[in-house]
């Protein structure tokens, strides 16, 4: 706010200066969580932007991949498809359509995992793919964007049936991950959450909950004070569906406990869809022991 006060006194309200100030203010809230103010800071960012360079340059491509992703937060993928598709055009056609940029490689995933959230797995596939290639040419091997493409596109295998090509994919991010991050980060945690769910397709159950399992501890090691208690809370939820799948009732019920324990601890609502999903699970629980 400091800066955009400034920027303002010196440069008046239509500057590149002041519309980088309000982008930046955008992302502190979307950190924060704060869409509202996030949205109308990247909007007033996009319209100063608009008004000095028209509406194909970088920086604009740039505020509306910021709109999109935050559209992607609030669930509307419709509208973040949309605001990602024409990030990605203005990007690509700043620099000659290649594929070959960072920024190109960046709006291809991003676009490539709402596509995936639609559910529109052949048309997340083809942008995942690209950005994969992309930042292989850009980065190499051993890069953790690299690493964050390919995990994806091991979801969205699994997804199309694919199991082999998906623990491949999962696997190879997972080793990246190790050599770039050490053995105990959250992105690691994701990664062997996809890992164990490819276990789950294929009705290992024994190592998917083995796998969830060891990512809970994680995650546990990562946060000592409980923060970020909504992913951990996810976690240990579905390590209580795992069990339940191998009708081990009575430690999927203790786990699903511990979920709403953490839940409760996190604040959220009765009618957020993680508290409404567990309360789902309990139900059947409760429902297959009382038929027993």
């Amino acid at each position: 706010h400091s800066a955009l006060r400034t920027a303002r006194e010196v440069c008046g309200s239509k500057h590149a200066r002041v519309a980088l100030a309000h982008n930046s203010i955008g992302n502190f809230h979307f950190c924060h969580g704060n869409f509202p103010l996030a949205k109308e800071s990247y909007v007033t960012a996009l319209n100063i932007y608009k008004s000095l360079v028209g509406p194909d340059h970088v920086f604009v491509a740039i505020t509306l991949g910021n709109i999109g992703t935050l559209y992607w937060r609030l669930g509307d993928f419709e509208k973040a498809e949309s605001d990602l598709e024409e990030s990605l055009r203005i990007h690509r056609l700043c620099v000659d359509g290649t594929d070959d940029n960072a920024e190109v490689a960046a709006a291809l995933h991003n676009l490539g995992i709402v596509r995936f959230l639609m559910k529109n797995y052949e048309g997340a596939m083809d942008v995942l793919a690209r950005a994969h290639k992309a930042r292989r040419n850009l980065f190499g091997g051993d890069n953790l964007d690299v690493s964050r493409s390919i995990d994806a596109l091991g979801s969205v295998y699994l997804m199309l049936g694919d199991e082999v090509k998906a623990m491949t994919c999962h696997r190879e991010a997972l080793r990246v991950k190790h050599v770039l991050l050490g053995h105990c980060h959250p992105s690691l945690v994701a990664t062997m959450m996809n890992i164990a769910k490819v276990y789950r397709m294929q009705g290992d159950l024994a190592r998917a909950v083995l796998g969830y399992e060891e990512a809970f501890e994680m995650q546990k090691t990562i946060y000592p004070e409980w923060d970020r208690l909504e992913d951990v809370g996810v976690t240990i939820h579905t390590v209580g569906f795992t069990y339940m799948l191998k009708k081990d009732y009575r430690k999927a019920m203790d786990a699903f406990e511990q979920t709403a324990t953490i839940y409760t601890a996190a604040g959220l609502s009765c009618d957020d869809k993680r508290v409404v999903a567990l309360n789902e699970s309990k139900s059947k629980i409760k429902l297959i022991v009382t038929r027993v």
